[in-house]
C-alpha cells in the first residue's frame, strides 16, 4: 500500500511547484523597487507556457529586452533578469545559445560561463531535455550589438518529483535541528506535534 503524504507536506508541495509560483511572482511584480527601481524595470517573469497567449507573452519579453539597449554608442548597456523555464540549450559559434519554453529568443552564453553554471547546478543542468522536468532559470542579461548575452545564471528543478524531495528535505533537516535543539536542553520532541508551516 502506498504510502500517504503528511497533509502539510502536500500542502507545501503544491505550493512550490513552478506553476503556482510563477503565478504569485507575476502578482507581486511591480509591487516594490528593486536595487531602487520598479520591478518590472529590473525583472522579467515569463508567464506560463499557453499557446493562445505566445504573441503576447513574446511581445512583453521583446519590450522587456530592448529596454536594456544602452541609449548611445558611448552609454553603458543597462542590466536586468529573465525568469522562466529553459526549452533548450544548444552550441553556437561563439559557445552556447538558451532558448525558453515559451519564447524562440536566443540567449548567448560563453563556455566558461556554461561550464561554471553545470558544476554549480548540475542536478538541474541534467534535466534540461527531460519533458517530465521543469528547468527554471533566472539570467542576469546584457545586450550586447543586439544580441541578448548572460552576464551570470543560476537553475533550480521545479517540476514536482524534485519540489517533492526538497520539501521532504527541508522537512526532515528542520525536524532534525528542532530535535538536538530539544536534546541539548534536556527535552523531548513530542510524538504528536502540529504540522510545520512553511
Amino acid at each position: 500500500m502506498a504510502r500517504s503524504e503528511p497533509e502539510h507536506l502536500a500542502r507545501t508541495v503544491e505550493s512550490r511547484h513552478w506553476g503556482f509560483r510563477n503565478a504569485v511572482l507575476l502578482d507581486a511584480v511591480g509591487d516594490g523597487p528593486i536595487n531602487g527601481q520598479p520591478a518590472e524595470r529590473v525583472l522579467h517573469v515569463m508567464r506560463r507556457f499557453e499557446e493562445a497567449q505566445a504573441r503576447s507573452i513574446n511581445d512583453e519579453l521583446h519590450q522587456f529586452i530592448a529596454a536594456l539597449a544602452p541609449g548611445g554608442e558611448a552609454a553603458p548597456s543597462r542590466r536586468g533578469l529573465v525568469l522562466g523555464e529553459i526549452n533548450e540549450i544548444t552550441a553556437s559559434k561563439y559557445g552556447h545559445a538558451i532558448t525558453l519554453r515559451q519564447s524562440r529568443r536566443r540567449y548567448y552564453i560563453d563556455n566558461r560561463l556554461l561550464d561554471k553554471i553545470v558544476t554549480s547546478y548540475r542536478s538541474a543542468h541534467a534535466a534540461i531535455g527531460n519533458k517530465q522536468a521543469r528547468v527554471v532559470a533566472l539570467m542576469l542579461l546584457e545586450l550586447k550589438k543586439g544580441y541578448a548575452r548572460v552576464v551570470d545564471m543560476c537553475l533550480m528543478l521545479c517540476h514536482l518529483p524534485a519540489v517533492r524531495l526538497l520539501v521532504r528535505g527541508c522537512d526532515r533537516k528542520q525536524t532534525d535541528a528542532s530535535a538536538a535543539r530539544l536534546k541539548s536542553h534536556c527535552r523531548q520532541m513530542p510524538t504528536t506535534s502540529s504540522p510545520t508551516s512553511f
